[in-house]
């Protein structure tokens, strides 16, 4: 539902409309978001939608309008259930957060006539952004920046090399499992997204830091091996997990998103340095 119309100001001095947005998932949960209209929309209408990392919300997708908008594209920022202002009272690491997905998909296509999609993600978001891909969401592309595999690698990522956290785990590790399937109903094995990673078929580009510490960079290295498409990316860059990206990465994204939407970028992807 369109409410609370604001204008935003581009850097290119164009100017286009943000509106404040709500609709249900399949849970009959209320997801918020704000959707950024193109001031000038590429043919059939492209639009992106932010999928934000974990503990966060639409605000940090906010920034994503000034480098798409300007080129035509949409922009679709949510807070994903049990973030932000969105309805949910826990998160699922990207196992129910799917619906949410599904459910902007289908908003966006019926409020705005928007056509090919493309799922932007980052931490979790990244990882709920590669799992739909898997299932064979209807996508354009995929934009996957410092994702993980599953919460038993998180947990591997964590423990290193010591047997002190090995040991730990074994004993924590059940526990908190149980906790977890009574309030949400599934096993933390669940949230594990390996197995059907052969059946993406959509183009992706995987963005990992190489200092990441919290999730190691052979996840991404990993997720780029299994990845069944055959368009498939892989850049690594400086800095930490939660490290803003060079400019030289965001215009790596931003050509990518407009290959896999037909809209003629000014430099090739393969022009990038992959190792910025």
């Amino acid at each position: 539902n369109k409410c609370e119309k604001e204008i935003v100001l581009y850097n290119d001095d164009t100017t286009g409309n943000r509106y404040s947005v709500s609709f249900k998932n399949k849970r009959d949960q209320t997801i918020i978001g704000s959707f950024y209209q193109a001031p000038s929309p590429a043919p059939g209408n492209p639009c992106v939608i932010y999928l934000h990392g974990n503990a966060s919300s639409q605000n940090e997708g906010a920034h994503i309008p000034y480098l798409l908008c300007p080129q035509g594209i949409n922009v679709l920022c949510i807070d994903l259930s049990g973030s932000g202002n969105s309805d949910g009272e826990f998160i699922t690491l990207g196992y129910n957060e799917r619906d949410d997905v599904q459910a902007s998909i289908d908003f966006v296509r019926l409020q705005y006539k928007v056509g090919g999609i493309c799922l932007w993600g980052r931490s979790m978001g990244a990882s709920i952004a590669a799992w739909c891909a898997a299932d064979k969401f209807d996508l354009s592309s995929v934009v996957i920046d410092s994702a993980y595999l599953s919460v038993d690698e998180i947990i591997n990522d964590l423990i290193g090399n010591s047997w002190f956290l090995w040991g730990l785990s074994k004993i924590l590790v059940p526990i908190v499992n149980i906790y977890v399937k009574r309030m949400i109903g599934i096993s933390i094995h669940d949230i594990n997204l390996i197995k059907n990673l052969k059946n993406a078929r959509t183009p992706a580009l995987i963005i990992h830091a190489s200092h990441d510490s919290f999730i190691n960079v052979r996840e991404a290295r990993e997720m780029f091996a299994r990845y069944g498409g055959s368009h498939k990316y892989m850049m690594t860059t400086r800095g930490d997990h939660n490290s803003k990206r060079p400019r030289q990465v965001q215009m790596a994204i931003l050509t990518f998103i407009l290959k896999n939407f037909d809209i003629q970028p000014d430099i090739e992807l393969d022009d990038i340095n992959d190792n910025d």
